[in-house]
This record gives structure tokens, sequence and C-alpha cells, in this order.
């Protein structure tokens, strides 16, 4: 039998289209649940902050509090240091460990912004949005 090159040709079309539809959809929850991930240990990280703060106002010791983010366990650290991000100097108050970031720190700034300073000391913004109004699209982005 002859078959028609067409055919062959749609039939590739058609899988190589199914194939590319399978990792778009892969790449896109990895990044949701990478996103999703983050957005809770910033939480997380503001409520540490929020607790050191309220004990370092009637203690004199700090508790450092634990938490466990999607089976990552973290703990926030005082930090209270000056960082160099993007030209601009900004107060580090308290940072999160383990992160799913990977090796290195999400900072929590005193003027509300997050940063991440990876193991060898370089820092970079990290856009996280008003943690408790997250748009839909935010997921959709690299963090």
């Amino acid at each position: 039998m002859n078959e028609n090159p067409r055919n062959k040709f749609a039939l590739v079309l058609i899988v190589s289209g199914i194939v590319f539809m399978v990792l778009c959809a892969f790449e896109l929850s990895k990044r949701i649940g990478l996103n999703d991930e983050l957005q809770r240990e910033a939480k997380m990280l503001l409520a540490g902050y929020r607790s050191i703060a309220s004990q370092a106002a009637t203690n004199l010791t700090v508790d450092l509090p634990r938490y466990t983010v999607n089976g990552r366990e973290g703990t926030v650290v005082l930090l209270q240091q000056k960082l160099s991000v993007d030209g601009k100097q900004l107060d580090a108050e308290v940072g999160w460990t383990n992160s799913c970031l990977g090796p290195g720190v999400l900072i929590y700034c005193k003027d509300g912004r997050f940063v991440w300073r990876d193991s060898f000391g370089q820092t970079r913004k990290i856009d996280i949005p008003e943690l408790d109004n997250i748009p839909l699209s935010w997921y959709l982005t690299n963090p």
C-alpha cells in the first residue's frame, strides 16, 4: 500500500504538538510550584520577623523560629546588616535558610522588599507582590 505523504506529515505534526503541550504543561507546573513555595517561605519569614520583633520588645533573649514549608525545614536567622542590591543600600532584617531557590538565604528587608543572596554572596531582588493579594499572573513568572 502506498500511504499518502500528507497523512504521515499530519501524524508527525500532531504527535509533535502533543509532545510540545506536555512539555509546556510540565514546565508550567514546575514554575507554579516554585512560586507557590516561595510565597509560603516569604510568609513564614515575615511571621518570623514579627515574632522576633515582639520577643525583642519583651525579652533580652530571642528564640529563632523554625518552620517547615512543603517538607523543607528552615530557620529564620537574624541578620541586621546592610546589603547592596542593584546599586541601592538595603537594611536586611531577617533571612530564611534552606529556601526553595537553592543554596543561599531569602532575606526580608526593612523597607518590605525580599532579596535573595546565593551561597557566593551575590544578591538580587526577588519580586514578590503583596503577600495577602498575589495575582494569578505572578505564579507564571520567574522568581
